[in-house]
Order: structure tokens, then C-alpha cells, then sequence
């Protein structure tokens, strides 16, 4: 699948990701640990379903999703930090009913 980002919403024990298309469609949602099993498990989820032109977006890699951010790069993904307010200002575009982990991702 070409031209996909997976977004991700991090807290201290799970990760919510959403795996958007090039036309901002959210096609798949995600839970993992967050732990060094889940990083694992959620590297090879990526790989399965993005192929290699994938960019994860993490909100939050200075804290809670500072180990994914360094196991994604480790791996070869293309990963970039989300600002808080950026995800909190794709919310209210998205039109997305109420504050969910998952909408979070997809934001």
C-alpha cells in the first residue's frame, strides 16, 4: 500500500495506531503494549501492511513513545515526533465523534 502514515497515541502501558491512505482514509486501527513485545509486535504489523514508503507519526515520542520512536528507526521506518496540538487541532477537522485512543492516532 503506497503512501500510507500510521499514526500513533501514546500512553504509559498501550500505543492506539492508524494506518491512513494517500486520499487521509483510515483503514486499519491497532492496539499494542508498550513495551519492547508490543514495539515488536507493532514493527511487524507496519511491515506487513505499509511496505517500506511508510512515515509513522508519534504524538508524544520525547516521553511515552520514545522506545517505539527508537525501535521503528532502528528497524528503518521513517518516523517523525506529532506536536500534542497538532493531533488536538486534526481532531476537531476530522469530525470524529468524541476523544478515543484510535481517533487520537488517526488525528
Amino acid at each position: 500500500m503506497a503512501g500510507v502514515a500510521i499514526g500513533v497515541d501514546t500512553h504509559k502501558d498501550t500505543l492506539a495506531a492508524c494506518l491512513v491512505d494517500g486520499l487521509g482514509i483510515a483503514r486499519d486501527e491497532r492496539e499494542f503494549r508498550n513495551d519492547p513485545a508490543g514495539h515488536t509486535a507493532f514493527a511487524a504489523w507496519v511491515a506487513g501492511l505499509a511496505g517500506p514508503d511508510v512515515r509513522v507519526g508519534i504524538e508524544g515520542s520525547s516521553s511515552y513513545g520514545a522506545a517505539l520512536a527508537r525501535h521503528l528507526v532502528a528497524a528503518g521506518l521513517d518516523v517523525v515526533e506529532v506536536p500534542p496540538q497538532l493531533s488536538r487541532r486534526e481532531r476537531t477537522r476530522t469530525r470524529r465523534p468524541g476523544k478515543s485512543d484510535p481517533g487520537d492516532a488517526f488525528a
